[in-house]
């Protein structure tokens, strides 16, 4: 029964972002967002079928260092500006690009509201304006996909964890992570450590060691990725280099596992219970 009720509770999310997505005309031709199930439905497909690909989760931060201003965990500079532009360039097979713009015009999803998740229409359009050149004939998916889930669908969540902790892996992200929760959310995995600010200073660094981890191995690998902006730059370089690897971007959604709420939903949303990420966490 309880499946069943799963089932058309998903249903009923599908039909909804639709009816939101077609209800509103686009000011940029056919853009729309993709929903979090989607999303996640579609890199596991990719995941499944060995495709070499990444999962480029651009945010404003992102769009500002492409423009050459400061993020707030990153500063800018020249090289740095253009390897973004670069990284928003990529297209194809097996690169899914995202943008931030769940809002009430373009596609939000329940429990979605300002702060926790949803944008506001008119920042959403700036940001369509500054990036839809890259856009142009690719879906855009949805950048908070795993964090939504990990909220709010306890049942998808940790059959998608679990999908991911059965594949072959290494992280690369924050030296200061809690290898504890490391190992539970992934099993025992190597971990290529980056700096908690300012990680494109060491981009060389990381990207040798991991490009040396993947010439070493024989097997399909998924690296699972939370440093920042600066990974979009990593992700850019590594699959430029078709090694046989899907780039998973973990992102901000590892830090609540670790007890640390570096993001507004993480904070305040009321829906969601204290210990509810302690539980999921021991069910992965």
């Amino acid at each position: 029964m309880l499946k069943i009720l799963g089932i058309i509770k998903k249903h009923l999310i599908y039909v909804l972002n639709k009816k939101l997505f077609t209800k509103h005309k686009l000011d940029f031709g056919s853009f729309y967002i993709q929903n979090p199930y989607i999303t996640l439905d579609s890199i596991k497909q990719a995941i499944n079928n060995k495709i070499t690909g990444v999962y480029l989760r651009f945010g404003d931060g992102d769009v500002n260092l492409m423009e050459g201003k400061d993020d707030l965990l990153q500063k800018n500079n020249k090289l740095l500006s253009i390897e973004m532009s670069e990284a928003f360039s990529l297209s194809g097979p097996g690169i899914f690009k995202c943008l931030p713009i769940h809002s009430k015009k373009y596609g939000v999803m329940p429990f979605m509201c300002p702060g926790i998740h949803e944008g506001d229409n008119k920042w959403v359009e700036n940001i369509l304006k500054r990036t839809s050149r890259f856009f142009i004939g690719n879906l855009i998916y949805s950048p908070v996909a795993l964090s939504y889930i990990t909220a709010y669908d306890t049942d998808y969540a940790i059959e998608f964890y679990k999908f991911i902790k059965k594949q072959n892996l290494i992280f690369v992200g924050n030296e200061s992570i809690d290898e504890k929760v490391l190992n539970k959310l992934f099993g025992k995995i190597l971990h290529i450590k980056t700096p908690e600010n300012n990680s494109f200073y060491e981009i060389n660094r990381i990207e040798n060691e991991l490009s040396k981890y993947l010439e070493s191995n024989n097997k399909y690998t998924v690296v699972i990725i939370a440093m920042g902006c600066s990974g979009r730059i990593l992700e850019k370089r590594i699959i430029n280099k078709k090694f046989n690897c899907f780039m998973f971007d973990f992102g901000s959604t590892i830090d609540i596992f670790c007890n640390k709420k570096t993001r507004a939903w993480m904070d305040i949303d009321e829906n969601i219970k204290k210990d509810h990420f302690i539980n999921l966490l021991e069910k992965i």
